[in-house]
């Protein structure tokens, strides 16, 4: 991690079929939510993927970030805000679990090699395209 709190990934790290990275998302449920990232590994992976994608196709970046999304009988975050104050640890502990990252000349296409210049994650989803 950079001294301005982001990470720079490579293009290979972005799972085309889901557009998301899945190594960065994983990881983030894995330090934040450990029982739902072990129900993720035993259900499969592959399936939680496709709930996901689901989820962002029909409510989009904006919600799913807001609201989690629900995997069978567990709620998944995929963000954590800013507590309002320091007293509770485990809340501070998931806000600095968040992972911001920069991705330059993002392949995004599995049909294409077309390219995104530059592209911002939060904790592996993709929420500004440039």
């Amino acid at each position: 991690m950079s001294e301005h709190k982001y990470v720079e990934t490579i293009s290979s790290e972005f799972d085309r079929e889901f557009s998301v990275n899945t190594q960065q998302l994983l990881s983030f449920i894995k330090a934040t939510q450990i029982e739902a990232y072990e129900f993720i590994q035993q259900k499969g992976e592959r399936s939680f993927l496709v709930r996901l994608d689901e989820k962002l196709k029909s409510d989009g970046v904006i919600e799913v970030l807001r609201k989690g999304v629900k995997h069978f009988d567990k709620t998944i975050q995929f963000f954590y805000r800013k507590p309002s104050s320091n007293y509770n640890p485990k809340d501070l502990a998931n806000y600095n679990a968040n992972i911001f990252s920069v991705t330059q000349e993002l392949v995004y296409s599995l049909e294409n090699t077309n390219r995104l210049d530059l592209t911002v994650f939060v904790n592996g989803i993709p929420v500004i395209n440039y």
